[in-house]
């Protein structure tokens, strides 16, 4: 325990930096390169303190018993405005119509400290990369926090660095510099880290604005179960699952009709655990499928794996399919008139519905994807206040709570695992699985499926897998989700954003679990009744060509 003065007060604090001993007691420094989930590396320089008569970086400076910390002194002040100022001097502000106005951290800074006399520094060469299908790069917006690069870092792919020195730094992708030529897997967590516009995603507003405004075209939505829960963040609403006020909201937007994604993780559970058995009588590892980052890593870096993933659809890619395979027909509309537009916790997903094995008889599943923050532009433009919409129900297709965990680290492991036991042994209603629950960003255990011990595994992070590889590859059944957290901390999840945001999503969606009177995806009255009217039996010839798909080497570039 260190005894320290902060600001003519005495404090005793056990913190290992000078800044988290003050947002220990709260004294708020700015900062733009330094992110609670992430490690120091002091290059903003705006989180400057005088201690001892020095002008030190409190984000990088460990704290010693006896200092004598000012936060607020005129040295400080000023020599904090000269560093933001020079910040926004060399900025693109292109604020008023940039993607992040009003979630850029470097804009808030600049209306919370006064910085006047500002010149036109010397401008960030304007180098846009859309090359990527997820993500879209402007030099002119970086600030060279390195955030993006310490995140990548931490998620082992390093498909961006540093490069230069001086005013020439900047942050490249590769030797083209080019996202799509690195071996980024789109998981957009550089994006969610990025505080400016430097790093979005593309933003497809406009497409599906058409799609609405075009009358011959009947336009369905999906909501993926993580978005519910980070939208009530967002919103500050209490309730912590907010699917009925965000389906008057999308029908105030415009479209004809919303379905629940958790639906489609209803129908992946009877596929993957069907699966999932099969294999374990060929005593085959099987990965799990819904994270699709988690499969641009395989099929560009982990070629060998390719056989292991679980042939199962994306929930999503799945809606899409029932939506135009099935429902179009049941309620008497073309399929070719239907768009599918999917709102996910994911800028992969983007990314996904580009593959063209996704498609029967030549339409694609799904039509577009926006992430959570386009979402919230769209609201935002409409002028709907979700806190204040009224409760409708989903269209269509009803949901267990099996198929809502999907939206956590575990979830998907955890619902196969209770369709897997029934399918096995129908006596057995649910397996004692409680330690599913309380998960790290990896952890392997033991299972008893029906009598039959297999070995299991849940990780999140790509980092996390990298690491742990070696162990992972010997067990039977494995969850992976590229994202810290899973989906509800997804690269598409709102701005600014902290894993503590994601530990208490995660709380949330246990909690309604528990809850929960249906529980298991076999139980869902909608999947029963799908399966005798049109799949017939999980792994079917018509589950195999609606439900299922197929992977493939793709060499990096």
């Amino acid at each position: 325990m260190n005894k320290i003065i902060v600001d003519s007060k005495e404090y005793f604090t056990e913190k290992k930096t000078i800044m988290e001993a003050l947002d220990e007691v709260g004294i708020e420094v700015p900062r733009l390169c330094k992110h609670p989930d992430l490690e120091a590396i002091g290059s903003c320089r705006l989180c400057l303190v005088e201690v001892n008569g020095r002008i030190l970086t409190s984000c990088n400076t460990l704290v010693q018993d006896g200092m004598n910390i000012e936060t607020y002194t005129e040295r400080v002040i000023k020599k904090r405005q000269e560093n933001l100022k020079l910040i926004i001097e060399s900025h693109n502000v292109e604020c008023l119509t940039c993607f992040r106005n009003n979630t850029c951290e470097l804009q808030d800074l600049s209306s919370k400290y006064s910085v006047d006399n500002l010149k036109k520094g010397k401008q960030r060469p304007k180098e846009l990369d859309n090359s990527s299908y997820s993500i879209v790069r402007d030099s002119s917006k970086c600030i060279l926090c390195g955030r993006c690069v310490e995140v990548c870092k931490n998620q082992g792919i390093e498909a961006i660095d540093f490069s230069s020195r001086g005013f020439k730094t900047k942050i490249i992708a590769g030797f083209s510099d080019k996202i799509a030529d690195t071996n980024c897997i789109s998981c957009g967590q550089c994006v969610l880290y990025c505080p400016t516009g430097a790093l979005t995603e593309k933003d497809d507003r406009k497409e599906v604005l058409s799609f609405i405004a075009n009358k011959k075209i009947i336009t369905f939505a999906q909501i993926a179960p993580a978005i519910r829960v980070s939208l009530s963040d967002e919103y500050n609403i209490p309730e912590r699952i907010i699917t009925k006020k965000l389906v008057s909201a999308l029908k105030m937007i415009g479209f004809d009709y919303v379905i629940d994604t958790s639906f489609g993780a209803d129908l992946t559970i009877m596929e993957e655990a069907n699966e999932l058995i099969e294999r374990l009588g060929k005593k085959e590892l099987m990965f799990t499928s819904c994270c699709p980052a988690w499969i641009n890593f395989v099929e560009t870096q982990r070629k060998d794996y390719i056989k292991n993933l679980s042939s199962c659809k994306s929930p999503h890619q799945m809606v899409g399919a029932v939506v135009k395979g099935y429902l179009a027909k049941k309620i008497g509309l073309d399929p070719k008139e239907i768009k599918v537009v999917s709102i996910m916790p994911c800028v992969a997903k983007k990314d996904e519905i580009q593959r063209t094995i996704q498609k029967n008889d030549g339409i694609v599943n799904v039509d577009n994807v926006i992430t959570t923050r386009e979402l919230i532009h769209l609201l935002n433009e409409e002028g709907i206040n979700l806190k204040e919409m009224p409760e409708t129900e989903v269209d269509f297709f009803g949901y267990s709570s099996a198929g809502e965990i999907f939206a956590k680290s575990g979830g998907v492991m955890e619902a196969a695992i209770r369709t897997a036991n029934f399918l096995v042994d129908k006596d057995l209603e649910e397996p004692s699985i409680n330690e599913v629950k309380h998960i790290k960003d990896y952890k392997r255990f033991d299972l008893n499926i029906a009598g039959t011990i297999i070995k299991v595994g849940i990780v999140n992070g790509m980092g996390n897998f990298i690491k742990h590889e070696k162990e992972i590859m010997e067990l039977d059944f494995v969850e992976v989700m590229a994202c810290p957290g899973g989906c509800i901390g997804g690269g598409g999840q709102p701005q600014p954003h902290s894993l503590q945001d994601v530990k208490k999503r995660k709380l949330d969606i246990i909690k309604k679990d528990k809850e929960s009177d249906l529980r298991m995806s076999h139980q869902n009255p909608d999947i029963i009744k799908l399966y005798h009217d049109f799949l017939k039996h999980p792994g079917s010839k018509e589950a195999e060509e609606y439900l299922h798909t197929r992977y493939f080497y793709r060499k990096l570039n």
